[in-house]
């Protein structure tokens, strides 16, 4: 993707980004749950460079973005954002499921290779079978 014109300083790049937040806190003041917010964060171009920008990300600090980079840090556009932002939550997404499937294998195979372990007294807490998938 090309830009169609040269950013300047000044001009506003786009990050979007998911967040968990607590919803609740129990009897203890412990978070009892939580809900993930998204937010669009906004960026500041300090100086155009030979290769990209340079943006305030706050506290002084700054992040070079280069234009031949296929995975930004901000887009210039909330529509390249938010194409950004989706492939960022798909590959995170095909990770975590193909962890989760490396357990489940685990799970098979320990059960398989040592059997299913009996209950004992700690187990009490959790139900009994030390959990199910």
């Amino acid at each position: 993707m090309e830009l169609t014109s040269r950013p300047k300083a000044g001009d506003v790049w786009y990050r979007i980004e998911d967040y968990r937040y607590a919803e609740d806190v129990d009897e203890w003041g412990d978070p009892s749950g939580s809900n993930v917010g998204i937010e669009v964060r906004k960026y500041r171009v300090r100086n155009p460079t030979p290769q990209g920008v340079r943006l305030d990300i706050g506290f002084g600090e700054t992040r070079v973005v280069l234009d031949a980079s296929i995975k930004r840090f901000a887009d210039p556009t909330m529509e390249r954002a938010l194409v950004s932002f989706l492939a960022r939550k798909r590959r995170q997404a095909a990770i975590y499921e193909a962890r989760a499937a490396d357990a489940r294998i685990a799970i098979q195979e320990a059960t398989r290779k040592f059997g299913t372990p009996r209950p004992c007294a700690i187990d009490g807490a959790r139900g009994g079978d030390g959990g199910t998938l």
